[in-house]
């Protein structure tokens, strides 16, 4: 994954990176069969953080944009399972957190809280996507169906961001944090019938929950000198200090 990563001004921070995205889909009716799989998605972001107090408290905002996506998976020899996306999920959010060590080091550590504002919009109609038959399957036949909702949610997450400054301008960066949903944007089915036999209908959502994470390479483009000043007179306040208490 690859990040750029733009330093405007003292501490002011803009970031654009290509993203993970790691969930899965809820279950209100299991298939028989079923298995729990983690599903991993692409997902894009622009960033926007301001670092005050001596560059310690982060205000952030933030705008991504993914393909809502549903998927369920069945322990089967020879099929397993489906997944679909029929919505264009954007996410706007809000974010405070707090550098935990000093703001002269080549090293931040910011445990974060975020509001995150979600649209939803459907892209394609709501109908059947698939049909499972006795030649893929011995056991499992039928149709997999899926519902796109237009949708709009508030959501908590809770995460942290990492900055390191290897070397002169380049940092290496990594973001991660837990969203919360409550409101589904699809409804995925699966209508069918196990060895000959009719099943109740098999049932999925997706409501924005997981885990969403990046790493990357950034380069900070200004405020590189004003920072590299402060570290060098951090050092020499520190040097003093340390030679103070020898002559004592």
């Amino acid at each position: 994954l690859f990040l750029l990563s733009a330093q405007l001004g003292e501490g002011q921070v803009f970031r654009i990176r290509p993203c993970q995205m790691f969930y899965h889909s809820k279950t209100i009716t299991p298939v028989l069969d079923q298995r729990r799989a983690i599903q991993n998605r692409d997902y894009f972001s622009f960033q926007f953080d301001y670092y005050t107090l001596r560059r310690k408290l982060q205000l952030g905002l933030s705008y991504s944009f993914y393909s809502g996506w549903t998927e369920f998976r069945v322990d089967a020899p020879r099929w397993g399972g489906n997944g679909g996306s029929a919505v264009f999920v954007q996410r706007y959010a809000i974010k405070l957190g707090y550098n935990l060590l000093q703001s002269t080091s080549r090293l931040k550590i910011v445990p974060q809280f975020r509001v995150i504002f979600e649209d939803a919009k459907v892209t394609f109609s709501s109908g059947e996507i698939g049909y499972i038959d006795s030649r893929v399957d011995n056991n499992f036949e039928g149709a997999v169906i899926v519902n796109p909702l237009n949708s709009f949610q508030v959501l908590p997450a809770l995460g942290v961001d990492m900055d390191w400054n290897i070397w002169w301008r380049f940092h290496l960066t990594t973001s991660l944090y837990h969203a919360w949903g409550h409101k589904p944007f699809q409804e995925f089915y699966f209508e069918y019938s196990y060895q000959g036999q009719p099943q109740p209908t098999a049932e999925w959502h997706s409501d924005g929950t997981g885990w969403f994470a990046s790493i990357g390479l950034g380069m900070r483009i200004w405020g590189y000198r004003q920072w590299k000043a402060e570290r060098a007179a951090g050092r020499t306040s520190s040097r003093r200090g340390r030679g103070k208490k020898g002559k004592r």
